[in-house]
């Protein structure tokens, strides 16, 4: 048996949950050009030294026009700490976008383990997947 390797081309990072960061890679898909953020576990939002993610699932990258009017160009799925992150790729800053606590606004709305995003363009759809159990 033989087995065939195609090489994909993959525009902009790609979520290791493993080492709780972002990676960037070369055009040949091996060679990391930079992680974005320190890869230890954690919640904190800031700069690429202090941020940190707990097991980040996928993420989306946002459309130039919506990038510029939010700050951030990608969505992060940060599943173990059950909330959505905004990250600016320029310099890695991070910043949460919606989950934790109770309440009606994003920041407030509870969020069970994001475990992926996704977005289309031109049009402004996004959709999100949330692992859940049934509450009691």
């Amino acid at each position: 048996m033989t087995m065939s390797t195609r090489r994909v081309r993959v525009r902009g990072p790609v979520a290791d949950s493993a080492h709780h960061s972002l990676v960037e890679r070369a055009a040949d898909a091996e060679t990391v050009l930079r992680r974005i953020v320190s890869g230890e576990r954690g919640r904190s939002d800031g700069g690429p030294a202090s941020a940190s993610f707990a097991e980040p699932g996928g993420l989306a990258l946002l459309p130039p026009e919506v990038a510029a009017a939010v700050g951030y160009d990608a969505v992060v799925a940060d599943t173990a700490n059950h909330l959505l992150r905004g990250v600016r790729l320029a310099d890695g800053r991070v910043r949460t976008v919606t989950g934790t606590g109770s309440g009606g606004t994003a920041l407030e709305v509870d969020l069970t383990s994001p475990c992926d995003v996704a977005g289309c363009s031109p049009a402004p759809c996004w959709a999100a997947c949330f692992m859940s159990s049934p509450r009691p």
